[in-house]
């Protein structure tokens, strides 16, 4: 019996937890996926966008952009996102894994949604 099942029991559910269906398909920018306390996850990716910022927060480029290697995160059982938990409207900048990896385990570990299609017994 697995740590999961064996935890899903003593929550006192009657059958064992199911496995998460991920959503998106795995690739090269998946970096990783925290499992919900309800069963969805939670993924990790890199993301290359345009940035104002050298660093967080506020240090900003003058009057430029630059590209950027970051990170992004988003529940697919919630569809809550980086930028709503952070404040900041762009992903997490290139030297942010850690904090981004952190953030996305933190929401894992409080969010309570399940895997589309099993609410309401599905």
């Amino acid at each position: 019996m697995t740590t999961n099942t064996l935890m899903a029991l003593i929550r006192g559910r009657t059958r064992p937890a199911s496995k998460p269906e991920p959503a998106t398909v795995p690739g090269p920018d998946l970096l990783a996926r925290f499992l919900t306390v309800g069963g969805a996850v939670v993924e990790l990716r890199k993301v290359r966008f345009q940035t104002r910022y050298i660093r967080r927060p506020y240090v900003l480029l003058a009057g430029q952009t630059r590209p950027c290697d970051g990170f992004t995160w988003s529940c697919l059982g919630c569809g809550a996102q980086d930028s709503a938990e952070t404040g900041f409207i762009e992903p997490y900048l290139d030297d942010d894994e850690k904090q981004a990896r952190d953030d996305a385990n933190n929401h894992a570990t409080r969010c309570r949604s399940m895997p589309l299609g099993e609410a309401g017994g599905g």
